[in-house]
C-alpha cells in the first residue's frame, strides 16, 4: 500500500551444489571361518559440497558385475513443461514360446505353521534392513506389519489407497511402495495410448508410499495397472500388460522401458498377476493370472529372453532365493484342487514341482523372501482364500551377505560408514561372490560397483601368538622378545619393532622349539620412550594375524630422577636420586586384564610388569596407580599388590581421593596390580583415620616374617599379641601407647623366647580401651 512503490521485483538465484561419490574400498574379499561370521566396513564419501542421497542393493553369487545404461532421450509432452524418458533402445532376444525344460533336482524344504493373520492379506514386502515384513489387507485399507522374531502382526497406519482385488509391494529407502491391479486406472489399451500421446503420462492405479520410521502414508501416481513392482539400484520397476517403466524417488523422473508385448503381442496378454523379481542384472516377469508367461530384462542391454514356462498357470505372488539360484511361484489354475508351489532354477532355467502347499486352495496371495538371519525363509500368505501364514525353510546359504544400512544422506564433504555382515552359516568350504550396488545422485557416477568375495574355509583365524618379554637385569639393554603360538605355524614368525622415533627394526627370529610354537628374537635399547612389538604369525593354512604389545623404557642413571610411566598412563614409577645403584633401562609393560576374584577381593587393573624382573634397587621407589582411568572403582578399599610365585602379596597403600591416585613404595622390580580389598579401608593420604581397624595380615600364608597392619582413629594404648589355634600366647608385637594412624608391625615366627614356632594357624589380636579384633595367619615351612 506505499502509493509511490506499490510493487517491486526480486530476482531469486537458487544454486544446487554438487555432490561427488567415492566409495572404498573399490573390492572386498573377507576370509570367514565356516559357521563363524564376519564384517568389513564400507565408507561412502561425499566429496563436494551438496547432499549426497545413496542407496545400496546387494547381488550374491555372480560371475562378472553387470553395467547399468540408460537410454535418457528427452519426449515432450502436449503441454511443454513435462519430460518423460523415452523407450530404452532394445530387441527380443530368443523370442519364441519355449517348452518346459525338464525338472531340475529340488531337495525339499520343510513349512512352519505361522501366526494367522487378522484379515485377507496380499502385497508382502521386506525390509532387507530388518528383516520385517509388511502387508496390505486384499479388497480392504488395512495396512500390517509382521516380526518374524516374535510370530506377530501388528496393526499400523490404514492405507488410503483401496488396494482393489490385489497387489504387490516393495520397500526402498525406509519407505513401503505398494501399488493395485484394481482401484483406478483404465485398462483399455487404446484408451491408454490415445492418453500417453496427448499428455505423456498413462493413466492407472494409484500408488502407495508407506513411510516406516513415521508410521504415515502419502500417495503417488503409479503409471501401470498391475501388482507387479520390484526395486533395485535405488529405482523401482513396474510392469502390466502394455507398459514396462522405471521409477527414480530422488529424482522423481520416470523412464519407459521395453515391454515385449510391443514387440509380440501374443505374450503378456495377463501381465498383471504374476511377479517381477530381481537377480544378476535381470528382471524376471512372470505374467501370471493363468498366462504362463516368462521372461526376463537384461538391465545393461535392454533385451528381453523369453524363459521355460511353469508347469500350469500361476496366481500372483512371486520371490527369488538369491543364493540359491531359485526363482518361486505358485500355481493352482490347472488344478484347483492343488496349489502348488514352483521352483526356477535361474542357473539351469529349469522348473521343478517343489509340492503342495499346506493351504487348500490359494488365490492372489502374498510371498516374499527373507535373506538372512535366524528367520530366513520364504513366508506365503494365503491372500484371498484364507488367513493361512507359513514359512518354508529353503535350502541352507540363504542371504549371506547383508549391509547395517541400504540407504542413506550424507552431508556436503563429509562420510557414512557401513558394515557389511557375511553369513556363512553352512555353506560349504569355498569362494562365494557379490556385488554390493551404491547408488546415488552424483550425476556423473550414478552407479558404484564393489565387487565382494567371501572366502569360507575350515579355517579362517589367524594365530594368536603370545608375546612376553625378558630383560636381563645385569645387562638392562637387551631384552628378549619371546613369541609363543597358539597353533601350529608354517614357519617362525616376523618380529618388527617400532622405536620411539618412528624408525622400524625388524629382528632375527630364532627358533627355540618348533612342536611347542616357540621363537623369540633379541633387542638392544638406545633410548628412552615408548616401544611397539609386532609378531606376524602364519598358520599351516595360511592364515596371518599380528599381535601387538607395547612397553615403556627409561635409562634412570644413578644419582638422578627418573619416571617411568605405562603406555596407557594407569601405573607410574618415580625414582629418587638414590634409588639407582648405577645406570639401566628399566621398563614397564602391561599384562593384559590378568583377573583376580576371590571372597572380597578383586583386581581392578592390569598387572604391570615392572622391568628387569629380580632388579632390587638401593632405594626406595614409589609406585601409583591412577585409578581415575579405571571403572568400577571403590576408592575406600583399594591396595596394590605384588604379584610373586607364591601368590599375593599385600603392599601397604595410601589413596589420594583428591589426585585419584593409589600409592605404594618398593625396593624391587616387579609385577605389580591394584585391587579391590572388602577387608581394607584405604588409608588415606595426609589424613588420620575415621575407626579403629585390624587388617589382613600380607603376605598370608608367610614364611618368615609377614605384616600386620591396623588403624587408630586417636593416640591410645594399644596390644597386639600372637596366639597359637589353642589360645596360648605365642608373642607380644606391641605394647605401649601410640598415637593415631595407620601403624604396621612385623612378626618373625618367633615366639616371646626367640625361639622358631611350628607351621599352622595362629590368631593376631588388637587391644585398646575401646576396640578389639582378631583375625586368622598362615605360617608354612
Amino acid at each position: 500500500n506505499d502509493p509511490a512503490n506499490p510493487s517491486e521485483l526480486i530476482l531469486i538465484q537458487a544454486t544446487v551444489l554438487p555432490s561427488d561419490i567415492n566409495v572404498s574400498p573399490s573390492s572386498v574379499v573377507k576370509k570367514v571361518e565356516k559357521n563363524k561370521t564376519g564384517s568389513s566396513t564400507l565408507t561412502i564419501n561425499n566429496t563436494n559440497a551438496g547432499k549426497l542421497f545413496w542407496n545400496i542393493s546387494i547381488q550374491t553369487d555372480v560371475e562378472e558385475a553387470p553395467t547399468i545404461q540408460v537410454n535418457r532421450t528427452v519426449k515432450k509432452g502436449n503441454n511443454g513443461n513435462q519430460s518423460l524418458l523415452s523407450k530404452a533402445s532394445g530387441k527380443l532376444s530368443s523370442f519364441s514360446q519355449m517348452s518346459s525344460a525338464q525338472a531340475f533336482e529340488f531337495t525339499p524344504g520343510t513349512f512352519d505353521t505361522l501366526m494367522s493373520s487378522e484379515t485377507y492379506l496380499t502385497c508382502l514386502a521386506v525390509d532387507p534392513s530388518t528383516g520385517l515384513i509388511y502387508a496390505q489387507e486384499n479388497n480392504g485399507y488395512a495396512f500390517y506389519k509382521y516380526d518374524p522374531s516374535t510370530d506377530e502382526w501388528i496393526q499400523l497406519e490404514d492405507c488410503p489407497i483401496y488396494s482393489g482385488n490385489n497387489g504387490g509391494a516393495v520397500v526402498l529407502n525406509g519407505k513401503v511402495y505398494t501399488t493395485y491391479t484394481d482401484g483406478g486406472g483404465g485398462g483399455d489399451k487404446a484408451f491408454r495410448e490415445k492418453a500417453f500421446d496427448a499428455f505423456g503420462v498413462a493413466p492407472a492405479s494409484g500408488m502407495g508410499v508407506y513411510d516406516i520410521n513415521s508410521d504415515t502414508w502419502t500417495t503417488m501416481e503409479s503409471r501401470t495397472y498391475s501388482g507387479l513392482i520390484e526395486t533395485f539400484g535405488g529405482k523401482l520397476y513396474l510392469a502390466d500388460t502394455y507398459l514396462f517403466v522405471s521409477y527414480d524417488p530422488m529424482t522423481m523422473q520416470w523412464d519407459t522401458l521395453l515391454h515385449p508385448g510391443e514387440l509380440n503381442a501374443n505374450f503378456y496378454s495377463e501381465n498383471t498377476w504374476g511377479g517381477l523379481r530381481y537377480y544378476n542384472g535381470y528382471l524376471y516377469d512372470l505374467a501370471g493370472n493363468g498366462d504362463t508367461t516368462f521372461a526376463k530384462f537384461n538391465l545393461a542391454t535392454g533385451v528381453w529372453t523369453l524363459l521355460p514356462v511353469p508347469p500350469r498357470g500361476t496366481v500372483l505372488g512371486t520371490a527369488i532365493d538369491p543364493v540359491n539360484h531359485t526363482f518361486y511361484a505358485i500355481g493352482n489354475y490347472e488344478d484347483i484342487g492343488d496349489s502348488s508351489l514352483f521352483a526356477f532354477n535361474l542357473n539351469t532355467e529349469q522348473w521343478s514341482v517343489v509340492g503342495g502347499l499346506p493351504f487348500s486352495y490359494v488365490d492372489d496371495l502374498g510371498m516374499a523372501y527373507v535373506p538372512s538371519g535366524a528367520y530366513r525363509g520364504l513366508y506365503i500368505i494365503e491372500g484371498e482364500a484364507g488367513y493361512g501364514f507359513v514359512r518354508y525353510n529353503t535350502a541352507a546359504g540363504m542371504g549371506w551377505l547383508t549391509a547395517s544400512a541400504y540407504s542413506g544422506t550424507i552431508n556436503g564433504n563429509s562420510s557414512a560408514n557401513v558394515t557389511l555382515n557375511f553369513f556363512p552359516d553352512t555353506l560349504d568350504v569355498g569362494d562365494y561372490l557379490a556385488n554390493v550396488f551404491v547408488t546415488s545422485n552424483d550425476e556423473d557416477e550414478p552407479l558404484v560397483t564393489i565387487p565382494v568375495t567371501m572366502q569360507v574355509r575350515a579355517d579362517a583365524t589367524g594365530p594368536i601368538t603370545g608375546i612376553s618379554f625378558f630383560q636381563d637385569k645385569y645387562l638392562s639393554q637387551y631384552i628378549d622378545v619371546i613369541a609363543t603360538g597358539n597353533e601350529p605355524l608354517n614357519g617362525p614368525p616376523v618380529i618388527k619393532v617400532t622405536k620411539p622415533n618412528t624408525s622400524q627394526e625388524m629382528l632375527t627370529t630364532v627358533t627355540v622349539d618348533a612342536a611347542k610354537r616357540v621363537y623369540y628374537g633379541h633387542f638392544k635399547f638406545d633410548a628412552s620412550g615408548n616401544y611397539s612389538f609386532t609378531v606376524t604369525s602364519t598358520d599351516t593354512a595360511s592364515n596371518s594375524k599380528d599381535s601387538v604389545r607395547t612397553l615403556a623404557a627409561v635409562l634412570a642413571k644413578a644419582g638422578s630422577n627418573a619416571t617411568l610411566a605405562s603406555t596407557d598412563g594407569v601405573a607410574i614409577m618415580k625414582i629418587a636420586d638414590n634409588t639407582m645403584k648405577s645406570d639401566a633401562y628399566l621398563t614397564i609393560a602391561a599384562e593384559g586384564v590378568d583377573a583376580y576374584s576371590s571372597e572380597g577381593i578383586y583386581s581392578l587393573s592390569e598387572a604391570y610388569t615392572f622391568g628387569p624382573l629380580g632388579m632390587d634397587l638401593n632405594a626406595s621407589a614409589t609406585i601409583t596407580f591412577d585409578y581415575s582411568k579405571l571403572s568400577g572403582v571403590d576408592e575406600n578399599h583399594l591396595t596394590i599388590y605384588r604379584r610373586t610365585e607364591n601368590g599375593l602379596e599385600m603392599m601397604k597403600t595410601t589413596v589420594n581421593k583428591v589426585t585419584k591416585t593409589a600409592t605404594t613404595t618398593t625396593m624391587k622390580m616387579g609385577k605389580y596390580q591394584l585391587f579391590y580389598n572388602a577387608d581394607v579401608t584405604s588409608e588415606l593420604e595426609g589424613a588420620l583415620p575415621k575407626e579403629f581397624a585390624l587388617f589382613q595380615n600380607y603376605p598370608n600364608p608367610f614364611n618368615p616374617t609377614t605384616t600386620i597392619r591396623y588403624a587408630l582413629p586417636r593416640e591410645t594404648k594399644v596390644v597386639v599379641t600372637v596366639y597359637n589355634i589353642l589360645g596360648q600366647e605365642v608373642k607380644t608385637l606391641v605394647n605401649e601407647i601410640q598415637g593415631g594412624g595407620v601403624k604396621s608391625v612385623l612378626w618373625d615366627g618367633k615366639n616371646n623366647a626367640g625361639q622358631a614356632v611350628s607351621s599352622g594357624i595362629y590368631l593376631y589380636r588388637i587391644q585398646t580401651k575401646e576396640f578389639t579384633s582378631t583375625r586368622k595367619m598362615l605360617f608354612v615351612k
